[in-house]
């Protein structure tokens, strides 16, 4: 699908911004007419725009078209193995909840989930 065909966007939840995989060229150019980008520090920092830092456990609003309210938490994340951050890059995971409607977990690039923990 071409951007147009996708519609209005009204945010973009970024893992990183570091690997093509998670955003290439079109994609940094469909960010340029979205309102509101969540990503992680170095990523806000490097895309400028409506890119916004979402630091672990922090909460962002957005509000849906309907009025419903969604609450954004910046979830902690590893991109690798620990200790390779410097090699893979920041990442961060989301957790949406807004009232009467499941909670979603968005992993993004994230290989720090671990049920044993």
């Amino acid at each position: 699908m071409t951007p147009d065909e996708v519609g209005r966007i009204d945010a973009v939840l970024l893992s990183h911004d570091e690997h093509d995989d998670n955003l290439d060229h079109a994609g940094r150019q469909v960010l340029t007419r979205v309102p509101l980008v969540l990503t992680t520090v170095s990523g806000a920092g490097r895309l400028g725009g409506t890119a916004r830092r979402l630091e672990f456990w922090e909460e962002a609003t957005i509000t849906a078209p309907d009025g419903t309210v969604v609450t954004v938490t910046g979830l902690p994340a590893l991109h690798g193995p620990e200790g390779g951050e410097a090699v893979a890059g920041d990442v961060v995971g989301f957790l949406l909840t807004a009232p009467g409607h499941p909670s979603v977990y968005v992993s993004g690039d994230n290989a720090s989930w671990n049920v044993a923990e």
